[in-house]
């Protein structure tokens, strides 16, 4: 299916690092926490991914270590090629001309991090879960292609819901790879969906059956709903602490989740209005309105969505 250029993305975008020398033991750090969706929050958890990646490339006594794989889990396999020189020769060699029928080590490495970090975030979300499970059971090909294009390309969009990136690609099968490395088609329904609520995945029209789209719109249990929840409710814990505006009753920031799932950023923030102070709502306003032209604004790197 035919789309159009565009070079639109996420710029809410966060790094990893630090992550090799990181204790396997799962003890408490110091540091403010990360938001409770944030795939950061479960990088313990892949000590043992880490350690594969590590091995396989012979990285133990290198410098850079640290680097490399914090470029490899957050920008996907083809971050290799942006450290040649600290890569030994042959490695490189095995990875550029690795058969299509035996796959590649790293790549296979890579998905079975994403795998993972899904399955943890996910603990408490049944419906996503069955969801993610029934794509890969019904058509398997398609989840395949989905799972090792994050993992060859990484996502612009992952830090910012891991879980919602991952879902939105499992759709439809004609949002393919040619939609998301030449052009804008996915680049729209994210934009549109993170800045106009869940009406916005009526971006996805030409993709996706008008009766299922409907579903998604109008069931607040769907798995493309409940995974828009995630993402506001983290964006909003992020924005909310920056400008600090406290949780009240702790009720606010359910209270703005809820509604900006709904309706988008700048009507859903209407329903909290009386709830916060007139200096809090303008400055909440303002820096919406920088967010959504700032992210349309935004321009991506080739070769990634």
């Amino acid at each position: 299916m035919a789309c159009a250029t565009n070079k639109e993305t996420d710029s809410y975008r966060g790094d990893v690092s630090n992550i090799s020398s990181m204790s396997t033991t799962g003890t408490a750090s110091t540091a403010t926490s990360p938001p409770p969706y944030s795939s950061l929050l479960f990088l313990n958890a892949a000590s043992e991914v880490v350690e594969q990646i590590i091995n396989y490339l012979e990285l133990e006594d290198n410098d850079k270590k640290d680097e490399i794989i914090s470029d490899l889990l957050t920008n996907g396999r083809q971050a290799l090629y942006k450290h040649q020189k600290d890569i030994i020769p042959e490695l490189l060699s095995q990875e550029k001309e690795y058969k299509v029928e035996d796959g590649s080590s790293l790549l296979k490495i890579i998905k079975q991090y994403i795998t993972e970090t899904w399955e943890r975030l996910l603990v408490n979300q049944p419906t996503i879960i069955s969801f993610i499970s029934d794509t890969k059971k019904e058509n398997s090909i398609h989840f395949d292609n989905v799972l090792t294009r994050i993992a060859e390309y990484g996502s612009n969009h992952a830090n910012a819901s891991f879980i919602l990136s991952f879902v939105l690609p499992l759709l439809s099968e004609s949002i393919d790879d040619e939609c998301f490395l030449k052009t804008n088609t996915y680049k729209e329904l994210w934009n549109s969906i993170t800045i106009q609520g869940i009406q916005g995945i009526k971006t996805a029209s030409r993709h996706v059956p008008a009766e299922e789209l409907e579903q998604h719109i109008n069931n607040k249990k769907s798995p493309v709903y409940l995974a828009l929840r995630m993402y506001y409710e983290e964006e909003i814990k992020i924005l909310f602490g920056k400008l600090k505006i406290p949780n009240r009753k702790n009720t606010l920031y359910d209270l703005a989740s809820d509604t900006i799932t709904e309706n988008g950023w700048l009507q859903g923030i209407q329903s909290i209005k009386a709830k916060i102070t007139e200096t809090h709502y303008d400055m909440l306003t303002k820096s919406i309105e920088s967010r959504i032209q700032n992210q349309y604004s935004t321009v991506s790197d080739q070769g990634k969505y």
